[in-house]
């Protein structure tokens, strides 16, 4: 006599998750407003973990804030936690595989990840595009001494600024860190790690150490056009 109920019970709540899954992620909420970066957060439909995104303003031309990006001998300088950074294939001219590493404090255990980045330019918008979200990549099994993250999204969004000479950044990430790591302690994090990956982004590129990369990036034919459109339309 209590199948009707049961029954009931769980078209409801099948109801209720599909409900929750159409509608779509929550409201930014500002978590953060200070030297000129402002952090947001919001919660994504099927994850304790929250999304974030922090938006800033680096004084310098956009190949120089992308060089910081791709040099992945220098990643561990800036980088949150960051104890290594390589390329394992270029898949194209605009598409790679890549190998991330971030360090945890005893007892938790390291956080790596297998990433596929994708640039992408668009010159009305004066913008270069760079996403990223796990694959799976048999020439890189799990790791000793580190849980493989088993989601990782994002994207780094760099816009022309005041004439090329600065660059308006986006970055934003929603990530599932595996293992036993509480979501409230996964959460809290999101407050403090978008904030301080921008500003050790505008150090990094203040240092000028990938000077030589940038230039090879500001060569590029693609990259020149995007550049050349953003003053043409200065009035």
């Amino acid at each position: 006599m209590f199948k009707p109920r049961v029954a009931l019970l769980s078209a409801l709540l099948l109801l209720l998750t599909a409900s929750a899954f159409a509608d779509g992620p929550g409201p930014w909420v500002k978590v953060r407003d200070e030297a000129g970066i402002l952090v947001h957060r919001r919660t994504v439909p099927g994850s304790q973990i929250a999304e974030f995104r922090a938006r800033g303003v680096i004084e310098a031309p956009l190949p120089a804030v992308y060089a910081v990006l791709q040099d992945h001998a220098h990643a561990k300088d800036w980088q949150y936690h960051s104890v290594a950074s390589r390329v394992l294939e270029k898949l194209d001219g605009h598409s790679e595989i890549v190998y991330q590493r971030s360090g945890a404090p005893w007892p938790v255990q390291d956080r790596d990840c297998v990433l596929r980045s994708t640039e992408t330019l668009d010159a009305a918008a004066h913008q270069l595009r760079l996403t990223w979200k796990t694959v799976d990549y048999p020439k890189m099994p799990p790791q000793d001494g580190a849980v493989r993250m088993p989601n990782v999204t994002g994207h780094w969004n760099l816009t022309v600024d005041h004439d090329g000479e600065w660059t308006q950044v986006e970055y934003q990430v929603q990530a599932d860190a595996g293992g036993n790591i509480p979501d409230w302690l996964a959460n809290r994090g999101s407050k403090n790690v978008p904030f301080d990956t921008l500003q050790s982004l505008r150090k990094q590129v203040g240092r000028k150490v990938s000077a030589a990369l940038e230039r090879e990036l500001a060569a590029r034919p693609e990259l020149q056009v995007l550049l050349a459109a953003s003053v043409a339309e200065k009035p």
